[in-house]
This record gives structure tokens, C-alpha cells and sequence, in this order.
């Protein structure tokens, strides 16, 4: 069976419109930290899209892709049936279509920023996760030579 391989790339520190960080709200007492974003919780929002739950086949899907990038670290490739890329490629692709056809079509508006929990200006702060996805390979990228000891 056919494959596409992941690489998980690692967290973004989120930034502001002035390229600061983005700080995340501390309780009292602590020290507020950057906000990061993270590739599983991001993808784990788009598996919520209405097109991964329309029919059996999309919810084993839904599953599986669920189950694959929960275990899934930064660094880490996965491995995924191309079936299964494919009905999440193309949530990437048109995620404002929700289903249905003709006349039943229906549309949203900002529903990538929606299915990712985050605003829409912060989108594109988001790319390379996005885009983990959508380059996948067709191939599992070679491991790195090792290093002989000095």
C-alpha cells in the first residue's frame, strides 16, 4: 500500500505583530513564558473538520490519523496510507468547503483558524506545520550518516 512520510517539525514560538513573543498567561506568582504552538495539538484540531466524520471510511480514517500524530515528536517521521493523507491534504487544501454538494454545499469562513485554535492572523505563523503535511514524501527521508569518532 502506497505511503506518505511525515517529518513532525518542532514547536513555534508564536509572535506578535511587532515579531515579539507572544507570552502566555501566567497564574499568579509565575513567570509568564512565550506561547508556543505545537504540530500535534494543531493537526489534532483539523481531525474536528465535519469531512473527517461524514462516512465510516472518514472516521477509520479520523482514527487512525488520530492515533499516528498523537505519538508523534518533533523529528519524528510518520507514516501514513496514502488514503488517509489524502482526506486530510485536503482539508488543508479547501477547508472552508464543510460538505455537501450543489445546491447542499456548505462554506465557512475562517475554518482553518477555527479547526487549529488559533486567530487567523496567526495562520501564517503556522505554514510549516501546515506544510509538513501537504510536502509529505513519498519516500522516508535517509537518516543522517554517522559521525565517525574523532
Amino acid at each position: 500500500m502506497p505511503c506518505k512520510y511525515v517529518v513532525v517539525p518542532a514547536d513555534i514560538a508564536l509572535l506578535d505583530d511587532d515579531d515579539q513573543p507572544v507570552m502566555a498567561p501566567a497564574k499568579e506568582g509565575e513567570t509568564a513564558a512565550p506561547l508556543t504552538a505545537s504540530w500535534s495539538k494543531v493537526m489534532l484540531g483539523l481531525l474536528a473538520h465535519p469531512r473527517l466524520a461524514s462516512n465510516v471510511a472518514a472516521l477509520k480514517s479520523n482514527n487512525l490519523l488520530k492515533r499516528k500524530i498523537k505519538g508523534a515528536n518533533p523529528g519524528d517521521v510518520i507514516e501514513i496510507p496514502d488514503e488517509d493523507h489524502k482526506r486530510l491534504a485536503s482539508i488543508l487544501d479547501d477547508a472552508d468547503h464543510l460538505g455537501g454538494e450543489g445546491q447542499q454545499k456548505q462554506m465557512g469562513v475562517n475554518v482553518l483558524a477555527s479547526l487549529c485554535g488559533y486567530v487567523p492572523r496567526a495562520l501564517p505563523q503556522l505554514v510549516d506545520f501546515l506544510s509538513a503535511w501537504s510536502d509529505a514524501r513519498d519516500k522516508p527521508p535517509e537518516k543522517p550518516a554517522p559521525v565517525p569518532p574523532a
